[in-house]
């Protein structure tokens, strides 16, 4: 009985720390928000027919299509993330505790704000989020068949925060996670007039943060059912929905260098193929953490202290806050594979279908190294439950790789105006049985925009893109990350509620593509007007 005692408290102290990983958005959320407005308007389905410099992303051979001379591009984003909660009781589970008494029962929430990363500054919250991405410029001599290219942009991200009362914050009340391209220097080859080859060359900065309460309710419940059996006795008393500690941590790498290689191949006016292979992006992220426990974990720890039959390191301080430089180490953003064909069944009408993989099973454990030996990884190991040095945590994680397909039409309404239309079925590569609040099940997404063709060298997009999934429930005892009442050691902060969710995200986007004469042309202009050339 003391082992099985001792068991609990193994199990409640790694199941703090599983809060230490915010997953990213497990749909195909995260990825091509924010890079192009023309994708955004076709639902993505441009591999066969790249937009302007962002070519650079999604098939660099498509950079071969840009016009001679200096071009430059300039993007404008907004973006309005709208995810709603609730939570209910499971009334027919009554084995270990009465999930009526927890407070969060009944209870609705939803996210506050979106939350980014802005280098140099650091992470901010904002009601919309608003971004001056992408930026490109190109550059091809007349008659020659290289195209270079160079652009800014972010093909992941996602953020929020959620208000410090509501019961979403035991899974995190604030969580980011973005990669930001801050140069990408690109070239295409013009094989013939059927074939183009390009190859971009990544450089980013990946930033990832986390701030939340944490608390389980089904292994604090083992640890009072057990914890009058151990001589002297640990009597402090302990609710079982309370929080039992606070964390919060932020990491980053400002070098992850990447490359996408992408084949277009156009043997006919009306018909297009292209494919685009994107590396995975590696990232070492280091930062810093603290981990700030209740006082009644401190009691817990001390307690442990006088214990005689275990292997405690009586040299080791307890502390009620830890805090030091943190490593989150092989984290990676996996490699992508994305097909495109198009057709034009009339002269002025383009149909474009892709088929997206992302390789999230790459994914199988997240690695975190701290820079001291952790109290509850200490703890763990003496009972002989963990295997990894006391600074080291590995969370297991799971993914699935699916493929999704993806459709965008393009009408030539007049010379100067086109009308576009796209959907996109992002599916998740999340686990029901691991699904948690970072989690997204399958997700559509619908584009609309417009392109503009005001003269000879300028261009305008715009577009707006809806993404969105409806009372998504989770039903209580089914997710080890969310709501099991078991004594697993995996973080479970909702055990007994049943949760639903829904999600709503807007994007109202535009970009502006310009030739270098016809700019300076204009600002000449202007100030020879102004009296100042």
């Amino acid at each position: 009985m003391k082992a099985f005692f001792f068991s609990s408290l193994t199990a409640i102290s790694l199941c703090l720390f599983g809060n230490f990983f915010p997953q990213p958005a497990h749909a195909s959320f995260m990825e091509q928000i924010l890079v192009h407005t023309k994708a955004i308007s076709l639902g993505n389905s441009v591999t066969a027919d790249p937009p302007g410099h962002m070519a650079i992303h999604y098939n660099p051979a498509g950079l071969s299509k840009m016009d001679e001379g200096i071009v430059l591009g300039q993007g404008f984003a907004v973006v309005r993330l709208e995810r709603t909660y609730k939570f209910e009781p499971d009334l027919e589970y009554n084995e270990n505790f009465n999930p009526g008494d927890d407070f969060v029962s009944y209870s609705k929430g939803f996210v506050r704000n979106g939350r980014i990363y802005l280098p140099f500054a650091g992470a901010i919250n904002l009601p919309v989020l608003v971004a001056p991405v992408p930026s490109g410029m190109s550059f091809r001599q007349a008659c020659s068949k290289w195209t270079f290219a160079n652009g800014i942009y972010a093909p992941f991200a996602g953020g929020f925060e959620h208000s410090h009362e509501e019961s979403e914050r035991f899974q995190g009340e604030e969580v980011y996670l973005q990669h930001l391209m801050y140069a990408s220097p690109s070239v295409s080859y013009q094989v013939n007039d059927q074939l183009s080859v390009g190859v971009s060359f990544g450089f980013g900065q990946t930033a990832m943060g986390a701030l939340t309460d944490v608390r389980s309710p089904a292994l604090v419940d083992l640890l009072k059912k057990n914890q009058r059996i151990i001589s002297p006795p640990f009597n402090v008393p302990i609710n079982i929905f309370d929080k039992v500690a606070d964390m919060e941590f932020d990491v980053r790498d400002d070098f992850t260098p990447s490359f996408n290689f992408g084949v277009l191949f156009s043997p006919y006016n009306w018909l297009s193929l292209g494919a685009v292979y994107q590396s995975p992006i590696k990232v070492d992220l280091v930062g810093r953490y603290t981990f700030e426990y209740s006082d009644t974990i401190v009691k817990l720890l001390d307690w442990l202290k006088y214990q005689q039959t275990l292997n405690w390191e009586k040299s080791h301080i307890n502390k009620q806050k830890e805090h030091g430089r943190l490593e989150m180490v092989d984290f990676e953003f996996p490699q992508r594979v994305q097909l495109g064909v198009m057709v034009k069944p009339f002269k002025r009408l383009k149909v474009m279908v892709d088929a997206h993989w992302t390789d999230w099973s790459s994914t199988k454990a997240y690695t975190m190294k701290f820079d001291q030996k952790v109290q509850v990884l200490m703890l763990a190991k003496i009972l002989n439950t963990y295997s990894e040095p006391a600074n080291t945590l590995v969370y297991p994680k799971e993914f699935d790789s699916p493929w999704h397909f993806s459709i965008g039409l393009e009408y030539q309404l007049l010379d100067w105006l086109s009308a576009r239309v796209g959907f996109e079925d992002r599916q998740t590569c999340a686990k029901d049985e691991l699904f948690d609040l970072f989690s997204l099940p399958d997700v559509e997404m619908y584009g609309a925009g417009f392109g503009i063709h005001w003269m000879q060298g300028l261009d305008i997009d715009l577009g707006l893109g809806y993404l969105t999934y409806h009372n998504y429930v989770v039903p209580n005892n089914t997710s080890t990350n969310l709501n099991s009442t078991g004594n697993n050691p995996v973080y479970s902060p909702f055990g007994g509620q049943n949760y639903e969710t829904s999600f709503n995200t807007y994007v109202a986007t535009m970009n502006v593509t310009v030739s270098f004469d016809l700019l300076k042309d204009f600002l000449e202009r202007q100030m020879i007007s102004w009296g100042l050339y």
